[in-house]
């Protein structure tokens, strides 16, 4: 994360997607320089904007599966299906009606949870809701390490952020960095990179990363 004044921002910025934002400017901005794809598909299932995923023509909606969660499989807990599929929709929409399923938009904050859980259903024992009380505490309780950067860091400080990274986590690209500084330049880096693999069969095959391209133009 990298806070930076809203009006001479280091990097070009838009909102999540999803998010509206109020009219008035804040004076800081926090930019999330990785991890974007982790927070919107987060604030998609949690949030529910009216919005459809890419390449989707309609909005979709996450339910859980409270039965697979009795059984720890929480791997089929999460559903989720497109608006357009009205039968798969209306049969999850029926499990929730019968509390035997959860839309994801009441896990966002405890008190509709637990308005649910103590005086909205009726099905569920004793026992039972304590395994939802525990599958929700980890739920909140969950945690996720954050490197935050002051406003007065140096690109070249955040270069080295991401090159760190790159040893030790998921390979981070700074071709992604170079897209988004060269972008308010009117260089739409990665536009000119897919038309480049389209226009030429050999780089396409290849495996041809677009940050060896910045290193070879970095060294000549």
């Amino acid at each position: 994360m990298l806070d930076t004044p809203s009006e001479n921002a280091m990097f070009p910025f838009r909102p999540v997607e999803g998010v509206k934002i109020q009219s008035h400017r804040q004076a800081t901005v926090r930019l999330v320089l990785d991890g974007q794809q982790r927070i919107t598909s987060l604030f998609y299932a949690l949030y529910e904007p009216d919005i459809p995923l890419q390449r989707a023509k309609y909005p979709h909606r996450f339910y859980l599966r409270l039965e697979s969660i009795l059984e720890n499989d929480l791997e089929s807990a999460v559903v989720g299906v497109s608006e357009r599929d009205t039968k798969h929709k209306a049969e999850l929409d029926q499990l929730v009606d019968t509390h035997k399923a959860l839309p994801f938009s009441r896990l966002r904050d405890s008190s509709s949870f637990n308005k649910w859980l103590y005086k909205e259903q009726s099905i569920w024992r004793e026992e039972e809701l304590k395994v939802f009380e525990k599958f929700y505490e980890r739920l909140q309780k969950f945690m996720v390490p954050v490197i935050s950067l002051a406003p007065e860091t140096s690109e070249e400080y955040i270069v080295n952020i991401f090159e760190r990274i790159n040893r030790t986590g998921v390979s981070l690209s700074l071709f992604d960095l170079a897209v988004a500084k060269l972008y308010r330049n009117g260089v739409r880096l990665r536009e000119l990179w897919e038309t480049a693999r389209e226009n030429h069969l050999s780089i396409k095959e290849a495996i041809v990363k677009p940050e060896f391209l910045l290193r070879l133009i970095a060294l000549l």
